[in-house]
């Protein structure tokens, strides 16, 4: 589901890495609907497919907002 890996970015830490061929399609759909910088790697034979989000975009943050989702809170 694509909200919900636009929520692990939210709660992840930046630069994120992805590997998996259905989080990279996913990624494909939100950064097309402009709400995250994504840099997807060239497809190199022998080599596993890879996108790394580097950015929430404003649009993308509205999105989060409408969805409320929530940073998780570590205990100190």
């Amino acid at each position: 589901m694509t909200q919900s890996i636009l929520n692990r970015v939210f709660v992840g830490k930046l630069p994120m890495q992805f590997t998996r061929q259905t989080d990279i399609g996913q990624l494909r759909n939100l950064c097309s609907a402009g709400y995250l910088t994504v840099t997807f790697a060239s497809f190199k034979l022998g080599q596993p497919a890879s996108a790394i989000v580097t950015d929430i975009t404003p649009l993308g943050r509205a999105v989060i907002r409408y969805f409320g989702f929530q940073r998780r809170t570590r205990p100190v």
